[in-house]
């Protein structure tokens, strides 16, 4: 349900607005209530619509005393319950009729909720959630039936040869830690185990009142964001605060071979810890990851695909397992004859790149990339996830006000320095690949599961 954001004020809109809100001036504000949000109104021709999200904090995924299935299995069950007033199919065809949309992201450090909806309908659509948040309804039925879906959607045994590669890695780093299970999913009794008892604790200790971060974007007013937000968090519970956990990260270097007899293809991944950067992570190392993988001329295309002549796909980026763990990332699939080759090809490549970068065509392909996150902050539900992200990882709210700009003004000099200050060498990552040959990459420590990868350490 995004609403393009067609970009044209109109003097009417402009005129009625202007005592209180500038449009796309992202400002701190604070309820009546007292609940403290990050606003950013669209004032825009043709926008009607407006997100809420609210952050709530958890350590449930590093807990080793808790099934880490339960927050996916209690938010889809909240989603898919209804009220107690109105069932299921009910709540779903209010949501169609006022062209209204919520959803839930469970991250290892937060759950984020959001409600998306026209704000003509903000008086019908926010009661019913507040209701969903405060009271869910978690019938047996309901919950058997998303614990079903959800492991089934997770199977690891169903796992494609890069699934099970990247899943060998998280065990690898993370070790035995409770946190790998909450970011792989993969064991269907886990999921199937969750009962009703967990759920609802699970909802009685996170989606409280206290230590919330809130974000608002869209076509509506500070005040109605802010009576908005009061409604919403209404009758949650208020508890002591939570302390954010993160995990411990084993960045040993280690080449390990997962042994597949049936897989179909040949995977290998390299991964690297860099220091977090929150200021630039969505910005510098997408950037330098992304230009080294692109798709053409790119160092990493020409290796595999010039030079050895083995790959089917390749890629490259940069990514998080909490918000103080940041890493990078290279995959490609080649052929299995060729894997060690592949190997040394990759990570030559990559200490090229890293130290000595050609950043001749580096312009075009960041304008490329800041069209892109500059459309996507232009909807207005991206606009709300840029706010909430900015603010969770201790990043400029600003930059989301106009994204295009905040990735466009990245300098190629910024990139390199940051790469060869902060970017391991490929000695120093962790090499994990998955093949049906258990002797195709010499030296390898070898595996037959992705957790058998805390074993090679």
């Amino acid at each position: 349900m995004k609403q393009f954001i067609l970009g044209v004020l109109t003097l009417v809109l402009l005129t009625a607005c202007q005592d209180t809100e500038t449009n796309r001036e992202v400002s701190e504000r604070v309820s009546p209530n007292g609940q403290a949000f990050t606003f950013m109104p669209i004032i825009e021709e043709g926008v009607t619509d407006v997100t809420i999200e609210i952050a709530w904090p958890t350590d449930w995924a590093y807990d080793p005393n808790k099934n880490a299935a339960v927050p996916t299995v209690a938010t889809r069950a909240i989603l898919s319950g209804g009220t107690s007033d109105l069932a299921p199919q009910d709540v779903l065809l209010m949501f169609e009729d006022k062209n209204s949309f919520g959803d839930f992201v469970v991250q290892t450090n937060h759950i984020i909720g959001s409600i998306s909806f026209p704000n003509d309908y903000r008086d019908e659509v926010l009661p019913v959630v507040q209701e969903m948040l405060a009271r869910p309804q978690f019938d047996d039925r309901w919950l058997e039936r998303e614990k079903t879906r959800i492991a089934e959607a997770n199977d690891g045994s169903n796992a494609s040869p890069d699934q099970k590669m990247w899943a060998a890695v998280r065990h690898a780093l993370l070790g035995d830690q409770p946190l790998v299970l909450s970011l792989s999913l993969t064991d269907p009794a886990t999921v199937m185990s969750v009962s009703e008892a967990e759920v609802r604790q699970w909802h009685q200790q996170v989606l409280t009142k206290t230590g919330v971060t809130v974000s608002v974007a869209g076509a509506i007013s500070e005040k109605e964001a802010g009576k908005a937000i009061d409604l919403l968090l209404k009758d949650l519970p208020s508890r002591p605060s939570v302390n954010l956990r993160y995990g411990e990260v084993n960045t040993t270097p280690a080449t390990i071979l997962l042994h597949d007899p049936n897989a179909q293809q040949t995977t290998i991944g390299f991964l690297g810890k860099v220091p977090s950067k929150p200021e630039t992570i969505i910005f510098e190392d997408v950037l330098a990851m992304g230009f080294f993988a692109r798709q053409g001329q790119s160092p990493l295309f020409d290796a595999l695909r010039t030079e050895l002549r083995a790959s089917y796909q390749s890629y490259a980026g940069a990514s998080a397992y909490d918000r103080r763990n940041h890493v990078i990332y290279i995959g490609a699939g080649v052929d299995v004859a060729k894997l060690e080759q592949a190997r040394d090809v990759i990570a030559a490549a990559y200490d090229d790149y890293r130290e000595n970068p050609d950043l001749t065509e580096f312009a075009g392909f960041r304008f490329a990339v800041a069209s892109h996150i500059g459309d996507n902050f232009s909807y207005v539900d991206g606009a709300a996830r840029g706010l909430t992200e900015a603010r969770l990882d201790g990043a400029d709210v600003s930059l989301v006000s106009d994204g295009f700009q905040a990735v466009e003004s990245t300098l190629a000099s910024a990139v390199a320095e940051r790469m060869l200050a902060d970017y391991p060498s490929s000695d120093e990552m962790i090499v994990v690949a998955v093949s049906p040959d258990r002797d195709a990459l010499p030296g390898a420590c070898v595996i037959s599961r992705p957790k058998d990868a805390v074993n090679c350490r």
